[in-house]
């Protein structure tokens, strides 16, 4: 049995770290080999068409009461940068 508890890293290395100590606990590290290729291939897609272009202003709200934003070292904050975005509240608060 394996318990999948969610994760707390908040980079695509973290998360490749996961992948692995998954795939591995399952029994199949290739597949985990398999999934971070993916993983990286998409993000350099990404990557790939926002570079150059003016970065947009993402303001990702997850809750409202109390108000809850992602940023500084969020993994949501991460994506958002790796796709050209830029949070507004980053700086606002420790992290």
């Amino acid at each position: 049995m394996v318990f999948i508890g969610g994760t707390n890293n908040t980079n695509v290395m973290g998360i490749e770290s996961d992948v692995m100590l998954m795939a591995k606990a399952l029994g199949v590290p290739g597949r985990g080999e398999e999934v971070i290729s993916h993983m990286n291939n998409i993000i350099n897609y990404i990557e790939s068409r926002v570079s150059g272009e003016p970065r947009v202003v993402v303001a990702y709200i997850s809750w409202y009461n109390p108000i809850y934003v992602a940023g500084n070292s969020s993994f949501v904050g991460y994506y958002i940068n790796i796709a050209g975005g830029y949070d507004p509240f980053s700086g606002m608060y420790y992290g």
